[in-house]
């Protein structure tokens, strides 16, 4: 499963080369997403989706859903940005 994140990073790469401060972006994205993949969010996951997954279910949920997981979009993008925004303000508050 770790080529889907590899994929993910050449392809979020490619998609802000051509921004101002893409590279900067591209950079944050990355790390922001690989700390999906060092600790994916599997007990949040699980129970948003009431299911048991194993990490590399999150992984290919995350970054290259199967047509028959797509149907979980809207609530995993509810639980990212929650993830998202708790590393963002425990960045930001020096924790």
């Amino acid at each position: 499963m770790a080529h889907l994140f590899e994929d993910f990073k050449v392809n979020i790469a490619k998609l802000y080369k051509s921004i101002p401060e893409g590279d900067i972006l591209t950079a944050k994205i990355i790390e922001t997403y690989g700390n999906f993949v060092d600790n994916p969010p599997l007990v949040d996951l699980e129970m948003i989706l009431s299911k048991n997954l194993t990490k590399d279910e999150v992984i290919q949920l995350l970054f290259a859903p199967l047509d028959n997981q797509v149907q979980y979009y809207p609530s995993l993008i509810t639980i990212i940005a929650s993830v998202v925004d708790n590393m963002t303000s425990s960045d930001t508050n020096g924790t």
